[in-house]
């Protein structure tokens, strides 16, 4: 119940657990909090809103039916079998669950749901949304999914110095620019 409780699970190896560590006074894990990238962007975080008002912005300028259009465009694609619940990913975007995002102003979709979908809607946006009226709430789109794909990528390779600051700065003066922020 007490490792429930504050969220630590007891291990003696673990760095918690270090006597040296603590009589230095180093480790103090009620004093700090980190927001990770993936509950920032994905976990009801921005690309929840963004992905939202981006979809909502093209579907009162030329395409109407875009929640409906990328929910066929979904079946089309094929996810890895270990994947559960991939063959069911357009189902986040029938009719039902669109009100759900509507009423909600943000799509509600777990991290793994996001993490998911999110660069294929990138690719309908490129390769479908081309009227004009369709421009900005992309380019909105676009931007903040290559925030995402660097830091989806920085277990990898990590980015260049200064490259996620700009990414972020970039996004966030389209999203300003688009009117979806104060």
């Amino acid at each position: 119940k007490w490792q429930q409780a504050c969220g630590f699970t007891f291990s003696p190896q673990a760095l918690l657990m270090s006597k040296p560590l603590e009589h230095l006074g180093l480790l103090r894990p009620a004093t700090g909090y980190v927001h990770d990238w993936m509950h920032a962007l994905c976990s009801n975080g921005v690309l929840c809103y963004i992905m939202q008002w981006a979809l909502e912005a093209i579907a009162t300028t030329d395409m109407p039916n875009i929640w409906s259009t990328f929910c066929q465009y979904l079946q089309l694609w094929i996810w890895p079998g270990n994947l559960p619940g991939s063959a069911a990913f357009h189902k986040l975007f029938q009719a039902k669950k669109v009100e759900t995002h509507k009423k909600n102003e943000k799509m509600v979709l777990s991290a793994s749901e996001m993490l998911s979908i999110y660069p294929v809607l990138a690719y309908f946006m490129e390769t479908c949304c081309v009227l004009p009226a369709c421009d900005v709430p992309k380019q909105v789109y676009l931007a903040w999914c290559h925030v995402l794909d660097l830091l989806v990528a920085s277990t990898q390779h990590l980015p260049k110095p200064g490259q996620l600051q700009q990414a972020v700065e970039k996004a966030l003066a389209l999203t300003k620019a688009a009117g979806w922020a104060g």
